[in-house]
């Protein structure tokens, strides 16, 4: 019945207030959540991304989930994988979630593009592709959760505006290779899933997903109205992750949920 009356609550009223009212709630009364399947969650980002915490838990408690988060350091996540101590691996996490902005892992596609030749992308791509597949088979090497992690959205402006599209090798050119380079590695190491972040911001609008100001005061780039959609982009992995996505296939109904054969024999 809780978690019935959480997901009536979500769908009427999808707020921070009433995520961290769930929240709240939850934590009052987590020993007596025997049902309630424990997920332990551990968020690495390049970003502050504990704004998520609340969206994450909350709705987690409207799919049965009971929703324990670890808050790596802030832009550390490159040391909390390589680091075989850290307190990534301590807390031996059910599933990862990988969300670092492309600005942050590979400046050179984005606010230093102008400064890129184009004979320099190649190194900038192979650079990116070792270093990714080092960090994540260095992860695979010491723990077994699977890993969600966020490919690249395109910049909100192009460097080069219109001219983008013309340049024999242009700005959305490179960050989609690196986006092919990330699609390669979630191919060859196994448990590691790619969350498609570039479409989920084109869904919503790069006017409407980032929040400009808080980019530079908080380190949050993405705006509070957007906040619950990427949780809920999480949560369709941390659902299917745990074994809570269902799927059913029902073929041939004739006698079954209706009587006779009109398919075959018509009205």
């Amino acid at each position: 019945r809780a978690c019935q009356a959480a997901r009536a609550l979500l769908l009427t009223s999808p707020t921070l207030r009433s995520a961290r009212a769930l929240r709240n709630a939850l934590e009052t009364h987590v020993e007596r959540n025997p049902l309630l399947k424990p997920i332990r969650v551990a968020l690495l980002s390049s970003f502050s991304s504990e704004f998520l915490h609340n969206h994450l838990i909350a709705p987690g408690l409207a799919s049965g989930l009971a929703v324990d988060i670890y808050q790596g350091g802030f832009r550390l996540f490159r040391q909390e994988i390589l680091d075989p101590d850290s307190r990534l691996y301590r807390g031996e996490p059910t599933v990862v979630l990988l969300a670092v902005e492309g600005e942050d892992w590979v400046p050179e596609a984005y606010r230093d593009f102008l400064r890129l030749r184009p004979t320099e992308f190649d190194g900038v791509v192979g650079r990116f592709r070792d270093e990714a597949s080092d960090l994540l088979s260095a992860f695979r090497g010491r723990c077994n959760a699977p890993v969600v992690m966020h490919n690249f959205a395109p910049p909100s402006y192009l460097a080069a505006g219109a001219l983008d599209a013309k340049q024999p090798q242009g700005q959305q050119e490179l960050i989609q290779r690196l986006n092919d380079a990330l699609a390669d590695i979630s191919r060859t190491i196994t448990g590691v899933h790619l969350l498609d972040y570039a479409a989920l911001v084109g869904r919503h609008g790069a006017a409407n997903w980032y929040d400009t100001r808080m980019r530079h005061f908080a380190r949050a780039p993405i705006a509070a109205t957007m906040q619950t959609h990427l949780a809920a982009e999480h949560l369709k992995y941390l659902r299917a992750l745990s074994g809570l996505s269902k799927k059913c296939l029902v073929v041939d109904l004739d006698n079954t949920l209706w009587g006779g054969v009109v398919g075959e024999e018509g009205p």
